[in-house]
C-alpha cells in the first residue's frame, strides 16, 4: 500500500501556471483546457511580476504565457523564469503572431509557441502541447534518474552485470562489474568482449544444462530465476557462480535478450560441501530446530545413535522423540536448553544418555541463531559423546572447541590464541576471509592490523577482556590483503584450565552482505520517512485495533493536534460526530477485504473547523501475509468542490445563453439523433419537449429537407470542417429562410462524435436585401431613364436657343444625376462582399486615380494588408479623397493640399492639411444629405460610414496636426508585416 501511495503521488496531475494580463482570458483557458484534458490543473496568474515567486512557493509542471502584457512581454518573463527553472516547460500562447516573434521565441529557449485563435479547437491543441512538453521533461528526468541509479548499482554491486542475445552461443552485448575477478579480464577491457560467445566461458559439462534450464524457465515465464553452474575464468581456473536471470521481451512477448547478475559462489559451494561433510560425517549428534523445539534436520551420527530413519524424528519435538524414551532427566535437560536458547541465550550442559546396557556422557548445547531483527529464528542443537573426552579432555578440548565453533556458523573461520605460548592459530576459513594463503598464522598484533584503523582498539580490548575471563561478540571491519573492506562478526571466549584462562578460542564470519543490506534498509526507511513527511496530503496508518501507527507532519499541521495527542486518537476522532458512522463503516469494509476505498467527508481541526477531505484507505499486510492495518491518504478537496460549483454556475450560464440566443441551437450524435434542442429549435421544428436522442430530422422535417440535413451532417463529419448554408426550412410559422452553421464535435482523442449547429432566421434580412435590390433597380432604371430623356431633350433645346431657365434645368438635372449615382453606391454598401486580404497601397493608388483630385498631392504610408471587400475599400477611399479635395482646398485651390493615407495596427487613417471641418458642422458630417459645400449631394460620408458598418469597422473624425480633417477607421484586421 505504501508503494501504491507513493506512485499515486509521483503520477500526479499536470499543474499549469497560465499567465495572462486578462483574468477572464486565463480563467476561460483554464476551463477549456480542463474539459479537454482531465489531468490538467490550470492556475491563472494576471501579474507576470508574481510568476517567479509562485514558482518558488508552489510546484508547477509548465508555464503558459501571453506575449504582450503591460509590464513585460512573454519573452521577458521567460528570461526571468529560466534564471531559476532552467528546464521548466514554457509555452508562449499569444494573440499576436508573426515569424519574427516565433523566431525570437525559439531563440530565447521557449518550449513551444502557439498563436491564439477563435474557436475551441485551439484549446485541444494547447492541451496536447502542454502534455507533450511535460511528459518529455518527466521522461528526461526519469531517464537521468534511472541512469544514475544504474551506474551507482553497477559500481556498488558484487558480481558481473551482463546482457546477451537469446540464441545458441549467448553472444555478449554488455558486461560490467567485477569482470576481472570472475572472468579474469581487466575491467577496462570488458567492452572488448562484446560480441563474444559467452558459452565459451561456461564449463563444457554445464553448457547443455544451462541452455535447457534457461529455455524451460523462460517458456514457463518463471522470472527472475536463479541457476548455479561452473565458469572457466581467464586463468583457466574453474569457479562456481550463481546467475540471477530475467528476459528482455519485445512487444509481442518474445524473448530477444536476457540480462542477469553473476556472483562468485565458489567459496559458498566449498563451505556447503564442507558443512555437509562435517554435518553428516562428524560423530557428534547435531540437529537444527525451530525455537519451539521442532526438529528440522539431524545428522547421520544422531540417527545412527538412535537407530532411526530421518523421517522418524524430523518434524517432532526433540525431547518427545524415542531418543529419550523413559529418560525424563535427559529430556528435561534438552527441553531446558531449547527454552533458554529460544530466549536468545546459549545453553550448554552435560547429561547422560542410555545406550543399550551402558551410559554415555553427552556434552549438550543449544545455540540461538538470530535474524536481522534480533529475533531467534533457528536453534542449533548439539550432543557430543564425551565419554572418551572425559579421559582425554586436556588433549582434545582445543581441537573439539575449534570444530564446534566452525560447525555452529556457516561461512565462518575459527581461531585460537594460546596465552602462555603467545601463539595465534587460524583455520582455513579465517585465512580465506582475510585473503591470505592457507597455512598463514600471524602474530596477534599482526592480526589486529587487518582491522580498520577505527576498530583496532576495540578488538584489542575485546581480546584482553577475553584473557581476563569475559566472552565477546563484535561486528567490525577488516581490510583484506587485496584492500577489500569487509564486515565481520568476531566471537571469542576464554579457555580455562583449573579456573585459569590459558587461551581464547573464537570464530569469525564474513557478514558484509548482511551489514550492507541493513544499511540499505536503513536508507530505504529514511527515504520512505522523508517521502511521508514531504507529502502535501495527510498520510496515516492505523492497526486493526484502530490505534494510530504512523502519520506525517501534515496531519498535525492541518488539525492542530500534537503527536502525543494523535497517538491516543482513533480515525473517527478526526472527523465531525455526524460523520463517525460513515467513516467507521468505510473502515469496516476495508478490514473485511472489500478492497481499497475512497470516501469524501470532513477533517475536523482541534478548533472545530470542518475542512472537506477525500480519504483513501487500503489494507497493509505483513511479511507473512497477515493484516497489519490500514494506510491511506487524506486530501483537501475544497478546491474540487469550488470547481464543481463553478461548473454548475457555467452550466446555468450556458442554459441562460441558449434561452436568450436569437437563434436555434442543436446538437446531434453520429446517428443523427438530437441530443440538445433549445426552445427556439423546438419551436422551429414544431415539436414539444422531447427526450434527448429520441427524434431525428425524419421525425420533424419533410423527406427532402431531412435528406439535405443528413448530407450536410455527413460532409461536416467527413471533412472535419464547419459548414455554412442558407436554405428554406418549413417551420411552425411557415417557410422561413435560415442561415445554418454546423461544426463537428470532437472528443479528447480528436474523434468526431457529433455535430453542433446554430440556425439563424434571416427571413427579414433577405426581405430587406430584396427591397434594397428593388430600390436600386428603380433608381437605376425607372428613374435614370426619364432623367436621360430629359437631359437629351434639354441638350437639343440649348442647341436651338439660349435661356437662363434652361440653364437652371440643366443644373437641376446634373444634381439629380449625382444623387442617383450616390444612391446606387449607398445601396451597394449595405452588404460587404467576400472578405480577403487586400493590399491597401494598391487600392489607394487606384482610388486616387478614379477621383478628380486636381493638383492636390498625395502621400501613401500604407504598405500592408487588411481583411475586407476590395470594392468596398476602394469606394470608401474614393469618397474620402473626393471629400478632402472638395472641402479641404482653401479658396477652391487644391494646389497646396496634401492628402495622407497611413496604415496602423488597428486600422488606417486618411487626413489632409486643408481648411478642416468647422466645429459646428463636425457632429453632422456623417448625416445623410448633409454637405459642407453647395455642390455636394451629402451622401459621400454617409456611404463611407455604411461601408464601415458593413465590415464591422468604426470611424471617427478629428482635426489633423496641420489643422485639416482626419478620418480614423479602427477595429480593422490588419497585416503590417511587422
Amino acid at each position: 500500500m505504501e508503494c501504491n501511495l507513493l506512485m499515486n503521488y509521483v503520477d500526479r496531475c499536470i499543474r499549469v501556471l497560465h499567465v495572462d494580463d486578462e483574468p477572464a482570458m486565463a480563467e476561460t483557458a483554464a476551463e477549456m483546457l480542463a474539459r479537454r484534458q482531465e489531468d490538467l490543473e490550470v492556475e491563472p496568474e494576471s501579474d507576470p511580476g508574481d510568476v517567479v515567486d509562485r514558482l518558488s512557493d508552489e510546484e508547477f509542471d509548465c508555464v503558459v504565457s501571453d506575449y504582450e502584457m503591460p509590464e513585460m512581454t512573454g519573452l521577458d518573463l521567460l528570461s526571468d523564469v529560466r534564471e531559476s527553472h532552467e528546464d521548466l516547460p514554457f509555452i508562449l500562447y499569444t494573440g499576436r503572431g508573426s515569424e519574427e516573434i516565433a523566431s525570437e521565441a525559439i531563440s530565447a529557449g521557449v518550449t513551444d509557441y502557439l498563436q491564439k485563435e477563435t474557436g475551441s479547437e485551439q484549446y485541444e491543441l494547447l492541451a496536447n502541447r502542454i502534455v507533450n512538453a511535460v511528459e518529455a521533461r518527466r521522461s528526461s528526468l526519469e531517464s537521468r534518474r534511472r541512469k544514475r541509479r544504474l551506474e551507482m548499482l553497477i559500481e556498488n554491486i558484487e558480481g558481473v552485470v551482463y546482457r546477451c542475445s537469446y540464441e545458441p552461443g549467448w553472444p555478449l552485448e554488455f558486461l560490467q562489474g567485477d569482470v576481472e575477478e570472475i572472468f579474469g579480464v581487466p575491467a577496462e577491457h570488458a567492452q572488448s568482449l562484446k560480441g563474444m560467445d559467452a558459452e565459451s566461458s561456461i564449463h563444457p559439462e554445464d553448457r547443455e544444462r544451462v541452455w535447457q534450464e534457461t529455455h524451460e524457465a523462460l517458456s514457463n515465464e518463471e522470472e527472475p530465476f536463479d541457476m548455479e553452474y561452473r565458469l572457466v575464468d581467464g586463468k583457466g581456473e574453474t569457479i562456481w557462480v550463481r546467475d540471477r536471470t530475467h528476459a528482455v521481451r519485445d512487444g509481442e512477448g518474445e524473448v530477444q535478450e536476457i540480462e542477469g547478475l553473476i556472483t562468485d559462489v565458489t567459496d559458498e559451494k566449498r563451505r556447503q560441501r564442507k558443512f555437509e561433510e562435517v554435518f553428516d560425517n562428524t560423530y557428534q549428534f547435531t540437529g537444527l530446530a525451530e525455537p519451539d523445539g521442532t526438529l528440522l534436520e539431524v545428522n547421520e551420527a544422531a540417527l545412527d545413535f538412535g537407530g532411526f530413519d530421518r523421517e522418524d524424528v524430523v518434524g517432532e519435538i526433540v525431547w518427545e522423540t524415542d531418543w529419550f524414551d523413559g529418560d525424563t532427566d535427559s529430556a528435561e535437560v534438552v527441553k531446558e536448553g531449547v527454552e533458554t536458547a529460544s530466549e536468545g541465550e546459549l545453553y550448554r550442559n552435560e547429561m547422560t544418555v542410555e545406550d543399550g546396557d551402558s551410559e554415555i556422557y553427552v556434552d549438550y548445547s543449544a545455540r540461538p541463531i538470530q535474524d536481522g531483527s534480533g529475533e531467534t529464528s533457528l536453534l542449533v542443537l548439539e550432543g557430543r559423546d564425551i565419554t572418551d573426552l572425559k579421559r582425554h579432555e586436556m588433549e582434545l578440548q582445543r581441537n573439539q572447541d575449534i570444530l564446534r565453533h566452525t560447525e555452529d556458523l556457516a561461512d565462518t573461520g575459527g581461531w585460537e590464541l594460546d596465552v602462555e605460548a603467545d601463539e595465534l592459530r587460524w583455520t582455513r576459513g579465517t585465512q580465506r576471509i582475510h585473503g591470505v594463503d592457507d597455512g598463514y598464522e600471524p602474530e596477534l598484533e599482526e592480526a589486529i592490523e587487518f582491522y580498520h584503523e577505527d576498530d583496532r582498539e576495540e578488538i584489542r580490548e575485546a581480546v584482553e577482556d577475553a584473557v581476563a575471563g569475559e566472552s565477546f561478540d563484535r561486528t567490525l571491519r577488516i581490510t583484506t590483503v587485496d584492500d577489500d573492506l569487509r564486515w565481520v562478526d568476531v566471537y571469542g571466549e576464554p579457555v580455562y584450565d583449573c579456573d585459569e584462562v590459558t587461551g581464547v578460542r573464537g570464530a569469525i564470519q564474513d557478514v558484509t552482505s548482511h551489514v550492507e543490506r541493513e544499511m540499505e534498509l536503513k536508507e530505504e526507511q529514511a527515504f520512505l520517512e522523508s517521502v511521508y513527511q514531504a507529502l502535501p496530503d495527510v498520510f496515516y496508518a492505523f492497526d486493526t485495533g484502530l490505534r494510530m501507527l504512523r502519520w506525517n507532519e501534515t496531519l498535525s499541521q492541518v488539525t492542530g493536534y500534537g503527536d502525543d495527542e494523535i497517538r491516543q486518537m482513533q480515525p473517527v476522532d478526526f472527523v465531525p460526530a455526524d460523520q463517525h458512522e460513515k467513516i467507521a463503516e468505510s473502515v469496516r469494509r476495508v478490514l473485511d477485504g472489500e478492497g481499497p476505498l475512497t470516501v469524501e467527508s470532513y477533517l475536523e481541526t482541534r478548533e472545530g473547523e470542518r475542512i472537506p477531505y477525500e480519504f483513501t484507505g487500503a489494507l497493509v499486510e505483513g511479511g507473512k501475509g497477515g493484516v497489519i492495518g490500514i494506510a491511506g491518504i487524506g486530501r483537501d478537496v475544497s478546491g474540487r468542490l469550488s470547481r464543481r460549483r463553478e461548473i454548475q454556475r457555467k452550466n446555468q450560464q450556458l442554459e441562460a445563453v441558449m434561452e436568450a440566443a436569437d437563434a436555434s441551437i442543436f446538437v446531434k450524435d453520429m446517428e443523427g439523433r438530437y441530443l440538445v434542442l433549445d426552445d427556439t429549435a423546438r419551436a422551429v421544428a414544431g415539436v414539444d419537449d422531447v427526450e434527448p436522442g429520441s427524434v431525428t430530422d425524419d421525425d420533424v422535417f419533410p423527406e427532402d429537407v431531412a435528406e439535405q440535413a443528413r448530407r450536410e451532417d455527413r460532409e461536416v463529419v467527413e471533412s472535419g470542417e464547419p459548414l455554412q448554408v442558407e436554405k428554406e426550412m418549413p417551420t411552425a410559422d411557415g417557410t422561413r429562410t435560415h442561415l445554418v452553421k454546423k461544426t463537428p464535435l470532437e472528443d479528447e482523442d480528436g474523434e468526431v462524435y457529433g455535430v453542433c449547429g446554430v440556425a439563424t432566421d434571416v427571413t427579414e434580412v433577405k426581405t430587406y436585401e430584396r427591397r434594397i435590390e428593388e430600390f436600386a433597380e428603380i433608381v437605376s432604371h425607372d428613374l435614370q431613364n426619364p432623367l436621360m430623356v430629359a437631359q437629351g431633350n434639354l441638350d437639343l433645346a440649348l442647341d436651338e436657343m439660349e435661356s437662363e431657365h434652361l440653364e437652371r434645368v440643366d443644373e437641376a438635372l446634373s444634381r439629380l444625376d449625382e444623387l442617383t449615382s450616390d444612391l446606387l453606391e449607398l445601396a451597394s454598401t449595405l452588404d460587404a462582399g467576400d472578405a480577403e486580404e487586400v493590399e491597401v497601397e494598391d487600392v489607394a493608388e487606384e482610388a486616387w486615380s478614379n477621383v478628380d483630385t486636381g493638383e492636390a498631392l498625395r502621400q501613401l504610408d500604407c504598405e500592408g494588408a487588411v481583411v475586407c471587400d476590395r470594392d468596398g475599400l476602394k469606394r470608401l477611399l474614393e469618397n474620402l479623397y473626393s471629400n478632402a479635395v472638395r472641402h479641404g482646398a482653401r479658396e477652391g485651390d487644391a494646389a497646396d493640399l496634401t492628402v495622407h493615407t497611413r496604415l496602423r495596427e488597428d486600422g488606417f487613417v486618411v487626413e489632409d492639411d486643408g481648411a478642416g471641418i468647422p466645429d459646428d458642422f463636425r457632429g453632422d458630417v456623417f448625416e445623410r444629405g448633409v454637405s459642407g459645400s453647395t455642390g455636394g449631394t451629402g451622401f459621400g460620408l454617409d456611404i463611407v460610414q455604411s461601408i464601415c458598418e458593413a465590415h464591422g469597422w468604426s470611424i471617427e473624425v478629428e482635426d489633423s496636426e496641420e489643422g485639416g480633417a482626419r478620418f480614423v477607421v479602427t477595429d480593422v484586421e490588419t497585416y503590417t508585416g511587422s
